[in-house]
């Protein structure tokens, strides 16, 4: 029973720090990601605005 629990800590262990890797970086990339499109959308509705007139 106790080597058990103690492989379940380990995995526990193992899964939370990969999932605070994973996700600190999955968080990074979409945040980039969202700010790389929002800039495209500004500088595609200025060149548009600019076009206008």
């Amino acid at each position: 029973m106790k080597s058990s629990d103690s492989s379940t800590h380990v995995i526990r262990a193992t899964a939370r720090k990969h999932w605070q890797t994973w996700g600190r970086t999955t968080a990074s990339h979409v945040l980039q990601g969202a700010g790389t499109a929002v800039g495209a959308a500004l500088v595609s509705f200025i060149v548009w605005w600019a076009q206008r007139g």
